[in-house]
């Protein structure tokens, strides 16, 4: 291995801690639903294999086991779905893989230095315990950093939505509107905002007449609350009710989000061809084929 010494535990924990954030990007891509412990043994798998390294595999075997072993990764990171979501979850992962391979090769035939090997597609860095735990958390800061920034994934998106409220169920287009980060004052419940013309059959008509009529008396005594609310042009009190469950449907896939509250406008208009505006305060729960009473 031209002079280098590779050592075992080092090799192990840099694939872990490589895999790990090479995982968590993919399926953060792909939107699915982030797991951390099974990405963790998802890891562990991928760090069992950067052993690899020390065989002198080439050709075939070496081109199938990369490929079968990036599916046996994603199969473990999330459920399974169907073969068309697992093709699909694989072929980002391997992506992914094969750009930071093409990048670390890159760097290593462009650099002279010892500290870096690469063989097999496993990368091997020769660096202390004390430098990859530094390292480790440096990564992990700057990485969540970048989501958090950029987990506005979902901007300007528009999901089937499907809301039950007393034994009604109505089926509306949504909007996902960054702008939107209305939340109830006490609960911090986040706040859905629909005109009354689109939510009318899950009201009560006592509760159509109070919301019209902006009574706040009337309002309270049909369990109906007021939160306020800040417009472009003004602040006003937005009525708000509670309801039973959201479904949000995009691509084939769908979410639920809990404590979510339904605020009722008589005056507001969502932009043409939408029904209601979400909130970019949800957080989305995917749901699993098993949970067949939200599809």
């Amino acid at each position: 291995m031209h002079g280098t010494v590779i050592y075992a535990d080092i090799l192990f924990c840099l694939n872990l801690i490589i895999n790990y954030f090479l995982l968590l990007a993919s399926l953060r891509f792909s939107k699915r639903k982030i797991n951390r412990l099974r990405i963790f043994l998802s890891s562990l798998l991928g760090a069992l294999y950067s052993f690899i390294i020390f065989i002198p595999l080439k050709g075939i075997l070496l081109a199938v086991s990369k490929p079968l072993l990036c599916a046996l990764m994603v199969i473990i990171a999330v459920k399974f779905r169907n073969i068309k979501q697992l093709l699909k979850d694989s072929a980002i992962f391997f992506g992914i893989n094969f750009l930071f391979a093409g990048l670390m090769f890159g760097l290593w035939i462009t650099t002279s230095s010892n500290l870096l090997y690469f063989y097999n597609g496993i990368v091997y860095f020769n660096i202390s315990a004390k430098l990859l735990i530094i390292s480790t958390i440096i990564a992990y800061i700057f990485t969540e950093i970048v989501f958090r920034i950029t987990d506005s994934s979902v901007k300007g998106e528009v999901f089937d939505i499907t809301i039950s409220r007393n034994s009604n169920k109505i089926s509306l287009k949504g909007f996902w509107d960054s702008g939107n980060t209305l939340c109830d004052p006490f609960s911090a419940s986040p706040v859905i905002v629909a005109p009354i013309k689109s939510v009318a059959d899950i009201l009560t008509e006592k509760e159509i007449y109070a919301v019209k009529n902006c009574s706040a008396t009337s309002l309270h005594e049909y369990g109906i609350n007021v939160i306020p609310c800040k417009t472009a042009q003004s602040h006003t009190l937005l009525p708000v009710v509670r309801i039973d469950g959201i479904t949000l449907k995009k691509d084939n896939i769908s979410y639920t989000c809990e404590n979510v509250l339904l605020g009722i406008s008589s005056v507001f208009s969502p932009p043409d061809g939408y029904d209601l505006l979400l909130n970019s305060k949800m957080k989305l729960i995917e749901i699993t084929i098993k949970d067949k009473s939200y599809v």
